[in-house]
């Protein structure tokens, strides 16, 4: 039994432990931890799709970005229709001299990799120009008439519908076209049905209107039409022509560049560079003389300047993209040969910084007059065309500079002479053209 003593001396700890030991003050309950969460509802998509997110965050405030600017805690946002995949990132508010929280979501966006038809619509060696509104502006090309047709079409992808909306003043096929910053379309060039292959015109995509805009010093065809970042449009070479002219949207006329291309060229490419001249590489040539694979057309003096040779052989009939780097990639194409055009299955990338062409790993097929355009996920599609083998194709393939070629869908019928019309949404038209026995392909698709 314990004695008085003892429990008198237990009674300073007993004291000291009921004051949380030796005079210590109890920390204050810790923090809780801020929030910052960005969500999705869906872990995958398909191009065309919309996406619903959803931002949790601590703070006054926040920014979502690319395309949402200020956002409020647990708001609830859609995205527009996904081209491709997609990076987010949330960023809330700080106070001077601290680090932001941020949140980043990758949404992962696919293709269904299939072709679903959206109507009727037989044409060959048209023009089809993707418009700022979304919408497809068609113009007239081989429709399977007496003559040429002079049909100015629009294809809105929301309804899946065509719209004939005016006439050109003339049945017009491999005619090239721009649209101009003020919405107006330019077209220039081409075989016509009545004797006026030397007019231009312009039309306003929303009411079908034309009205003739000057005429060219010459005819072309086979030739390249660039608009520039100053306004003008530049039109260069064609079958037998090496001599290049400029349309002016002041004066609405066309006048020749101060100096012609090295020689003349057909079914070449121009690309507008991010320094605002252009890149003129391939195309057939008929006079003789050396060839000069490429140029670079300078608008501030209005001549062109050869690239340093690097012994290509020459191509026409290519895709040419510049890429989001800068650099210009030419896809596919053909080489003239003794006694018949040869297919190309390779590819060039140009570097602006090296001026110089390199090879790039080939493709799946070798193929001319094949239509290309950008995936949403950095890789290009290639479709149709022809083959040494085949007047037309139903092959399509993915590729990337980095990638292997990848077989996709392909068409439900051979198609060649057709055209490939990037959406807004990632989709990808795909319009007209002629089967393995020269007959127009009646069925217009969407690639999605």
């Amino acid at each position: 039994m314990p004695t008085r003593r003892h429990l008198l001396a237990a009674l300073p700890s007993l004291a000291l432990a009921a004051c949380g030991g030796g005079g210590g003050i109890t920390p204050p309950p810790a923090e809780p931890a801020p929030t910052l969460r960005l969500s999705s509802d869906r872990s995958q998509y398909f191009v065309g799709e919309q996406a619903e997110l959803r931002v949790e965050f601590s703070g006054s405030g926040a920014r979502l970005e690319p395309g949402f600017g200020r956002v409020r805690s647990g708001q609830v946002l859609r995205t527009g229709a996904l081209a491709g995949p997609l990076q987010l990132r949330l960023e809330v508010d700080a106070a001077p001299g601290q680090t932001p929280q941020r949140a980043e979501l990758s949404l992962d966006v696919r293709y269904r990799d299939r072709f679903s038809p959206v109507g009727d619509f037989s044409a060959s060696s048209h023009s089809a120009l993707p418009l700022a509104d979304g919408r497809v502006l068609v113009l007239g090309g081989d429709r399977g008439g007496v003559v040429l047709s002079d049909a100015i079409d629009r294809f809105d992808p929301a309804l899946r519908r065509f719209e004939r909306i005016g006439s050109l003043s003339s049945g017009r096929s491999e005619a090239t076209a721009v649209q101009l910053p003020d919405g107006r379309v330019l077209l220039a060039g081409g075989i016509t049905a009545l004797p006026v292959a030397t007019r231009t015109e312009l039309i306003d995509p929303r009411t079908g209107q034309v009205q003739i805009s000057g005429n060219l010093a010459q005819a072309r065809h086979g030739h390249s039409l660039t608009l520039l970042a100053d306004g003008r449009v530049l039109l260069a070479g064609g079958t037998a022509r090496a001599s290049a002219e400029l349309w002016d949207p002041q004066t609405g006329r066309w006048s020749f560049t101060a100096g012609p291309m090295q020689h003349d060229r057909s079914g070449h490419s121009a690309t507008l560079r991010t320094d605002g001249r252009v890149l003129i590489a391939g195309g057939h040539r008929i006079g003789e003389g050396s060839y000069v694979f490429a140029e670079l057309f300078d608008p501030a003096s209005g001549r062109f300047s050869p690239l340093p040779e690097q012994g290509l052989a020459p191509r026409a009939a290519h895709s040419a993209w510049r890429a989001p780097d800068g650099r210009v990639l030419l896809l596919a194409g053909e080489r003239t040969r003794t006694d018949a055009l040869e297919a190309l299955a390779d590819a060039l990338r140009f570097d602006p910084q090296t001026q110089r062409f390199e090879p790039l790993p080939g493709l799946g097929q070798a193929r001319t007059l094949a239509q290309a355009a950008p995936l949403g996920d950095g890789r290009w599609l290639l479709l149709g065309g022809q083959s040494a083998g085949e007047r037309a194709l139903r092959r399509s393939e993915a590729w990337a500079p980095d990638q292997a070629a990848q077989a996709r869908a392909e068409l439900p019928e051979p198609r060649v002479l057709h055209s490939l019309t990037p959406l807004p949404d990632g989709r990808l038209l795909v319009l007209g053209g002629e089967g393995l026995h020269g007959q127009l392909v009646p069925t217009a698709l969407l690639y999605e």
